[in-house]
């Protein structure tokens, strides 16, 4: 059976019933939304540099978000997939407030249709998210690394011409650059976020 069924069908009674969702959202969030309580529901295609990806569905309720995937059985993917969608919905609805950009993430949650013992009653991913002095950064990957974490890095540089035609902002790279073939990032255009296993502190 293919299993995008399920996900067909429950995105469909989201989209045609989402007062459905409401007794679902209080019991999982703690929540007393009244039945008839207003729901927007938001855009489930979210465009990405290297495709578009599909939630099921994410409602807004107030001022606050909630993202359900419907499941059918337990997938080891979907932590990621879950983290993927969320900073997927976050971006797209970040506010910008004057040189910064607030970034609020939504409430998740996996609806697993078909469970058994295996199917976690919740869903963890250890990541760490770091910036600042070189030092430290160098520092927090190795801890990364002795901890099996991934981490992602935000190098800071002065840039020049900010699309990466200059060369000015690179940093040393553990492999070698499609662009000038050598072990070089360029922080404008190839990040300026990086996995710290990319790139040398």
């Amino acid at each position: 059976m293919n299993n995008t069924i399920f996900d067909d069908v429950f995105r469909t009674m989201i989209e045609k019933m989402p007062y459905l969702a409401v007794p679902l959202i209080n019991e999982v969030f703690h929540t007393s939304y009244p039945e008839d309580v207003k729901i927007t529901q938001l855009r489930n295609e979210h465009q990405q540099e290297d495709g578009e990806i599909i939630t099921d569905s994410c409602l807004l309720i107030g001022r606050k978000m909630y993202h359900i995937e419907c499941q059918s059985t337990d997938d080891m993917t979907m932590v990621i997939r879950m983290i993927e969608y969320d900073f997927a919905i976050g971006i797209e609805h970040a506010e910008k407030q004057g040189r910064r950009y607030r970034i609020e993430f939504p409430k998740s949650c996996v609806l697993f249709l078909r469970s058994s013992e295996n199917t976690p009653d919740y869903l963890e991913a250890d990541v760490i998210f770091a910036c600042g002095p070189a030092p430290m950064l160098r520092a927090i990957k190795a801890y990364g690394l002795e901890k099996g974490i991934p981490c992602w890095i935000s190098m800071e540089e002065k840039m020049a011409c900010g699309v990466g035609a200059c060369l000015a902002c690179v940093c040393q790279s553990t492999e070698v650059d499609g662009h000038s073939h050598v072990h070089n990032k360029r922080i404008c255009k190839d990040g300026p976020v990086f996995l710290s296993t990319e790139i040398e502190l």
